[in-house]
């Protein structure tokens, strides 16, 4: 799960990074930005979706009666 959350901390900074090499003129393509942009927010999407998963295992353990 760190691990998974290093990653996606990585890749933000990397579409972070390409957007404002565009927006400064840097050289960086739009297609290059776009695609690290997106990137990032698939990678924030699936460490979201994997924590609901985990919550909401959480959750029905706890509910569980013994």
């Amino acid at each position: 799960m760190q691990a998974m959350m290093q990653q996606t901390s990585a890749l933000d900074q990397q579409a972070a990074q390409a957007v404002t090499g565009l927006i400064s003129g840097q050289g960086v393509e739009i297609h290059d930005a776009m695609i690290a942009t997106q990137k990032a927010d698939m990678a924030f999407e699936l460490a979201l979706q994997v924590r609901n998963k985990a919550v909401g295992a959480y959750l029905q353990m706890m509910n569980m009666q013994f």
